[in-house]
């Protein structure tokens, strides 16, 4: 059975769909390891060994421990600084191309203006020639036949490199 030919999708982005903190992957468990790590080492040379050399260990364990949590900052700050991340959008992918669909306007992208689309296990993202990228969360996609329709859609339009899960 083929799938039908449009998936339209009304979404509103949290950070939380790009970047949870206590994800309990590999790399999210690595990088709050190292925190604690730094963070531990620095307040025993600090507290047990007060020298110049302790305080250069607090200061490098502050530095580590912003590194460490850099991306759920920057995400944080994103959403911050431009409001117009929480607004309502709907998204229309159709043989043509993806139409947005916002507050401010509407605008039609043709499958030839996006240079790589990503698959992960929460979220498709759709990148652009200008750098830029437009997400959808797979919670917004309400029957797993939305998910297949809008892989076939991919599978059939777009020629650019591309990276789907098969589940």
């Amino acid at each position: 059975m083929e799938p039908q030919n449009q998936v339209t999708v009304e979404i509103t982005l949290r950070p939380s769909d790009f970047h949870t903190t206590l994800e309990w992957t590999r790399r999210s468990l690595l990088r709050a390891g190292y925190a604690v790590v730094a963070v531990v080492l620095a307040y025993n040379a600090w507290r047990f060994w007060p020298s110049d050399d302790s305080n250069f260990m607090a200061c490098f364990a502050a530095v580590l421990a912003v590194l460490c949590s850099y991306r759920w900052i920057r995400i944080r700050y994103l959403f911050y600084r431009f409001p117009g991340m929480r607004e309502s959008r709907r998204y229309t992918f159709t043989v043509d191309g993806v139409r947005v669909e916002a507050a401010d306007g509407s605008r039609t992208f043709k499958w030839l203006e996006f240079t790589k689309i990503v698959e992960s296990k929460r979220l498709f993202i759709f990148e652009s020639k200008s750098g830029s990228g437009r997400s959808v969360p797979k919670r917004f996609l309400t029957t797993p036949d939305d998910i297949a329709t809008l892989r076939f859609l991919i599978r059939q339009n777009f020629n650019g490199p591309r990276k789907l899960r098969i589940d």
